[in-house]
C-alpha cells in the first residue's frame, strides 16, 4: 500500500497567527489518493484547493510545525470524501511533513464487522462458536437467555453440557461425521437447560475451514422450538377442528379443502402474511388466488411437488414440515416453517389438509450473518488473530495477519498471542487480560508487535478483540 506524503509550510495572517498551509512537495501516492496532479498542487494552499476543508486539518498541523510535536490520528477528509491515517512531524519550524493512507475500504469492513457483530449479539436464536475439537469459544446473549448458563460458564466447554440423555449416542456419531465431513447438520436436540428443565432445539451446524480448507471451528445456530414441538404433539391429539383450534389459539392456523381447492385462514394467518380479511375478501380463498398472491413465482413448482407427495403419504398419522418463502400483502419477503397434516376418509383417500405455519426469518438471517462475518473475515484488509482465551493460543488468523509478522500459517499455530508482543510482561500478565476479556466482552488495545525478523511495530490502529 503506497503512502501519500506532503511537505507544507504554514501560512499565518498580519497578526502572525496561522490561517492556512502551503504545499512545497507531494508525491505519486499523494495524487493518486487525493486525486490531484503535483503541478495542480505546488504552491497553492489547502483553502485555495479545498475552500471548505474542516478547521481541525488547520489547527492539527499549526501545532506540528510551530511547537514540533510529532503527531499520529485518523480523520475523514471531507474534501475527497476518504479516511486518511496520517502521520505528521516537523522538519523545521513553521513546516511539518504528513505521511498518509486511504483507509476507507478499511473502515466499511471496520463497519460492516461492527454491524455484523451486533446482529450476531442481538439474534433472535442461539449462536455457539467452538473450535475445531468442540471446545466452545463463544455464546450470544441469546444462548444464555434460552439455557440460563452464563458465558463465562460455558467457554472452554463442549456442548455436551447441554445434553438431556435423550439424543443417541450414534445420533452424535451421525452428527460429528457429517461436520466433520465439511457439510451442515440440521437437526433437533431435546436438551437441558441448567435448571434442569427440558427445551428442544432446532439446530444448523456448520464447519468453518481455513486455509487449505482445512476446519477451525464449527458455528452452531439454535432456535428454542419448545412452544413448537408442544403444538405438533397437540396436533397428533387432537380430533376434530374445534379442539385443533382451541389447542392453537395463538398460532397461525389454516386449513384446505382438496374437493374445492379452497384455503380458510383466521385472523392471525393474515397478520403473519402482512393483510386482512376485509382486504382479501374473506377468510375462503382458492389455491390459485393463495399462490398467486403470496408465493414467489420460482417457489410454485417446487411446492407442488412437495404437496402432491405429502398427499400421497400411507402413514395416517403421517405430519409434512417445509420451509419456503412467501410475500406478504405488503411487498415484505418473508421465511415460513409450515406443519401439515392430511385427513383422509373410510377409503384412504385424501380429503382436506390443516397445520400450523410459522415465521422462520430471523433464524435464516442470522445463518446468513454468520456466513458474510467469515467471508469479511477472510477478505479483510487488516490483521484478524482468533485466540483461546485460556491458554493465548493463536487458533485462526487471516492472511494478512501472516504477511504482517512473517511467520507460516503453520509457525502461527504453533504460537502464543504474547510471543508477538515486545512487552516482557505479556505471558504473566496473559491470565488477568483473558478474565478481563471474559467480564467485559471486548477491548481496545494498542500495542507494540515483534516480527519474526526482530523487527518491531506498533499496532497501526485499536483493535477489537471479542471473547
Amino acid at each position: 500500500m503506497m503512502e501519500g506524503f506532503a511537505l507544507c509550510e504554514i501560512v499565518c495572517d498580519g497578526e502572525g497567527q496561522p490561517c492556512d498551509f502551503r504545499y512545497i512537495q507531494v508525491n505519486a501516492a499523494f495524487e493518486k489518493i487525493i486525486g490531484l496532479k503535483r503541478r495542480e498542487v505546488v504552491g497553492k494552499t489547502a483553502r485555495e484547493l479545498f475552500p471548505g476543508i474542516e478547521p481541525t486539518w488547520l489547527g492539527t498541523y499549526a501545532k506540528v510545525a510551530i511547537e514540533g510535536i510529532a503527531t499520529r490520528f485518523e480523520a475523514w477528509f471531507d474534501s475527497r470524501k476518504k479516511h486518511l491515517e496520517v502521520s505528521a512531524y516537523s522538519p523545521c519550524r513553521g513546516q511539518f511533513a504528513a505521511i498518509f493512507l486511504d483507509i476507507t475500504e478499511r473502515k466499511r469492513a471496520e463497519e460492516k464487522l461492527r454491524q455484523l457483530s451486533l446482529a450476531v449479539e442481538h439474534s433472535p436464536v442461539s449462536v455457539i462458536i467452538t473450535d475445531a475439537k468442540g471446545k466452545i469459544e463463544y455464546v450470544n446473549p441469546k444462548f444464555t437467555q434460552v439455557t440460563g448458563y452464563a458465558g463465562a460458564e460455558v467457554i472452554g466447554q463442549n456442548p455436551r453440557i447441554l445434553k438431556s440423555g435423550e439424543f443417541h449416542r450414534e445420533s452424535y456419531k451421525t452428527l460429528w461425521k457429517t461436520i466433520t465431513s465439511g457439510n451442515e447438520w440440521h437437526g433437533e436436540f431435546h436438551n437441558k437447560r441448567k435448571n434442569g428443565e427440558l427445551y428442544w432445539e432446532l439446530a444448523s451446524i456448520s464447519p468453518i475451514t481455513g486455509e487449505h480448507g482445512v476446519i477451525t471451528h464449527f458455528v452452531a445456530v439454535k432456535e428454542d422450538i419448545t412452544e413448537r414441538k408442544r403444538t405438533e404433539k397437540e396436533l397428533r391429539r387432537s380430533q376434530s377442528k374445534l379442539q385443533l383450534a382451541l389447542t392453537l389459539a395463538k398460532v397461525v392456523y389454516w386449513e384446505r379443502d382438496l374437493a374445492t381447492r379452497m384455503y380458510r385462514f383466521n385472523d392471525h394467518f393474515y397478520a403473519l402474511y402482512g393483510t386482512t380479511a376485509e382486504k382479501e375478501g374473506g377468510y375462503e380463498m382458492s389455491a390459485e388466488t393463495y399462490i398467486r398472491r403470496f408465493i414467489p413465482p420460482e417457489e410454485v413448482s417446487k411446492l407442488q411437488e412437495r404437496i402432491a407427495a405429502d398427499l400421497c403419504a400411507c402413514d395416517p398419522d403421517f405430519e409434512a414440515r417445509l420451509e419456503h418463502r412467501i410475500i406478504r400483502g405488503d411487498g415484505e419477503e418473508r421465511f415460513v416453517a409450515v406443519v401439515i397434516r392430511v385427513v383422509k376418509d373410510e377409503m384412504g383417500r385424501a380429503i382436506r389438509t390443516y397445520g400450523a405455519t410459522q415465521d422462520v426469518t430471523e433464524s435464516r438471517q442470522a445463518e446468513e450473518s454468520l456466513l458474510l462475518f467469515r467471508t469479511l473475515m477472510d477478505h479483510s484488509i487488516d490483521a484478524i488473530e482468533v485466540v483461546d482465551p485460556d491458554t493465548g493460543q493463536f487458533l485462526d488468523f487471516n492472511e494478512i495477519a501472516c504477511e504482517r509478522l512473517g511467520y507460516t500459517r503453520q509457525e502461527m499455530l504453533s504460537m502464543k498471542v504474547y510471543n508477538i508482543e515486545t512487552s516482557q510482561t505479556a505471558e504473566a500478565s496473559w491470565p488477568a487480560h483473558a478474565e478481563r476479556l471474559r467480564r467485559e466482552g471486548s477491548q481496545i488495545v494498542q500495542g507494540v508487535h515483534r516480527r519474526k525478523d526482530g523487527s518491531c511495530f506498533p499496532v497501526p490502529s485499536p483493535g477489537h478483540i471479542w471473547c
